[in-house]
């Protein structure tokens, strides 16, 4: 049930009215009344600070204008302004004295308390729009610099391309004219005139060739035999074997592995550490190898040997992926597969097969390069 009562407790005794008001509102709370009063009772504002079932409200008052501002403020007693109102309207400043001297102390300190209360609040939301408005800033540089760096990569990758495409047309147009002029010198002898052009297509190719590797490493870190590298689609870091050649390209080791890589696939050296001497061996290109490799009955350590030699013939091959038929089983073999494709650097990344390529019992793992 709501209840509405107005001014509760006035035209009588302040003290016994208050009474009288505070235990018409405990019997209304005890039936579980909802209510909304309104009272100028001192005693009353107290209660309801005290009353967890109470909240006090107020609407405020604007002292300048001696009008209500119709703000309800929760959470706060009014004040009654009367004395405030009535210096507004020209009463004499001693009657007003005089009346300022009989307020109760204990007013006057909850009046206070009031308005401090009041000026916190109110430098609370003001500090709580400032902070808003910071934090919006903020976001709005966020963007701002997510565009920019978007931007900024876009062009960086077109750049790249650009000068990539402009070196190998002009190494092939040159590669051609010096094949040309090769196949002259077999079929006649050579004259002068023929073998200064060949010496000066020698020195355009170099030229060329070093201007491409120039364009196309002039956003990268300069690479040296020893730096450590790491390549895009490849989860391993490698240490690079030799600098960037007239080819644009850097040879990378990974582990006993090693392979050519094109510099715009290089996305960040370190500096090269002092290695431990150690040797390498170089593997001979696999000539015919199975795009398949069945692992079933086989225990786990055996098959983890047998499928990373095959993984690396496959690479060796240029497979882009093999096809690993381990079996559902207990999973146990599909699990030690699945480990060792994670942590292998010439795997970019494996997958299940489609249920009707055998599912669970079937890995394919997609190869780097």
């Amino acid at each position: 049930t709501l209840v509405l009562l107005d001014e509760l407790g006035a035209g009588t005794d302040p003290e016994e009215g208050a009474a009288l008001s505070r235990a018409v509102l405990e019997t209304l709370l005890d039936r579980g009344c909802t209510i909304i009063a309104t009272t100028h009772h001192g005693e009353l504002k107290t209660f309801a600070q005290e009353e967890p079932r109470l909240r006090n409200a107020s609407v405020e008052f604007d002292l300048q204008t001696l009008s209500p501002t119709f703000h309800l403020t929760i959470g706060l007693p009014g004040q009654s302004n009367a004395i405030a109102i009535a210096r507004r309207l020209g009463i004499d400043e001693g009657v007003l004295e005089r009346a300022e001297e009989r307020v109760a102390p204990e007013t006057r300190e909850l009046d206070g308390l009031l308005d401090e209360a009041r000026r916190e609040r109110a430098g609370a939301a003001e500090a709580r729009s400032r902070e808003e408005a910071a934090r919006r800033e903020a976001e709005e540089l966020r963007h701002q610099l997510t565009e920019q760096h978007r931007t900024i990569e876009t062009e960086r990758e077109a750049i790249l391309g650009r000068a990539r495409r402009e070196g190998e047309a002009l190494v092939a147009r040159a590669q051609r004219e010096l094949e040309r002029l090769e196949r002259r010198e077999r079929e006649r002898t050579v004259d002068r005139e023929a073998a200064e052009r060949l010496q000066a297509l020698d020195a355009e190719i170099e030229a060329a060739g070093k201007q491409a590797t120039e364009r196309a490493t002039a956003w990268l870190d300069p690479v040296s035999p020893g730096d450590i590298v790491r390549v895009r689609d490849i989860p391993q870091q490698g240490e690079a074997v030799t600098g960037v050649g007239a080819d644009g390209r850097v040879e990378v080791r990974f582990g006993s592995m090693r392979m050519k890589v094109s510099v715009d696939r290089i996305e960040r050296t370190e500096p090269k550490l002092t290695p431990p001497v150690r040797a390498t061996v170089d593997l001979p290109p696999a000539t015919s190898v199975a795009a398949e490799l069945d692992l079933r009955g086989q225990r786990a350590e055996e098959a983890v040997l047998n499928f990373e030699g095959h993984l690396d013939d496959a690479f060796r091959a240029g497979l882009p992926s093999i096809r690993i038929i381990h079996g559902k089983g207990t999973g146990a073999l599909r699990a030690a597969i699945r480990e060792a494709l994670a942590r292998h650097p010439l795997v970019r990344r494996y997958e299940t097969a489609p249920p009707q390529e055998g599912g669970d019992g079937v890995t394919i793992a997609v190869l780097a390069g």
